[in-house]
């Protein structure tokens, strides 16, 4: 029997891929809890439980004498890793999938050459250090995951508090991706970080940002 946190979890999912997928369109009511309940099996606790989740993330919004409602998705809280990563299981058009990610890739093309430069000026030796480090195991190990670390520790590197949560973005883009790694323009990138040269530092994350 799965434990309530995992029930939670599976409603919320489910629920989240109606919305992100707009099966479940901006604006319509949601079901009753009674009808809920009984369409994933849980208790009311479990799914107000997951309503609580949704609403924490934007999703839908509760509105006095009229019901819950699928917000407006300039709510949806599209930075947030786990909302990420039920857009990603939720059943989007490859049209409706494209088009999020060419906006990921604005906003990535909008910050990462300016946190390329910033990495450039303002990284330690042992930050620096440390995406080299990224670099030689993503050459060794060419897959996904590597490069979401390497992804994340050039904004880690790069100095400023609101980066780590913008890197979870590019991470989910990333995985979009159908271009092979571009790891030319990361280590073109690295070898300008690590000697400072923030020109070269945004150049190269232009390069690698306009290939995909």
């Amino acid at each position: 029997m799965e434990n309530k946190n995992r029930l939670t979890y599976r409603v919320s999912a489910a629920l989240a891929g109606e919305i992100l997928s707009q099966k479940m369109p901006i604006g319509a009511k949601l079901p009753p809890d009674t009808d809920l309940c009984e369409k994933f099996q849980v208790s009311r606790t479990v799914l107000r439980e997951a309503l609580r989740v949704l609403g924490a993330k934007g999703l839908i919004t509760a509105k006095p004498r009229v019901g819950t409602l699928v917000a407006e998705a300039k709510h949806w809280a599209l930075w947030d890793p786990q909302v990420l990563h039920w857009l990603t299981g939720a059943a989007l058009s490859q049209e409706a999938l494209a088009d999020i990610a060419h906006h990921a890739l604005d906003m990535r093309l909008a910050l990462e050459p300016s946190l390329a430069a910033l990495a450039s000026s303002r990284a330690s030796d042992a930050a620096k250090q440390q995406l080299q480090h990224a670099l030689r195991d993503l050459q060794g190990t060419p897959d996904l995951a590597h490069e979401q670390v390497f992804i994340c520790c050039l904004y880690d590197i790069s100095g400023n508090q609101f980066a780590p949560f913008a890197s979870h973005l590019a991470c989910w883009a990333i995985a979009q991706r159908s271009t092979v790694v571009p790891m030319s323009h990361y280590q073109a990138l690295t070898v300008a970080i690590s000697q400072g040269a923030s020109v070269e530092a945004r150049q190269c994350a232009i390069n690698y940002l306009i290939g995909e």
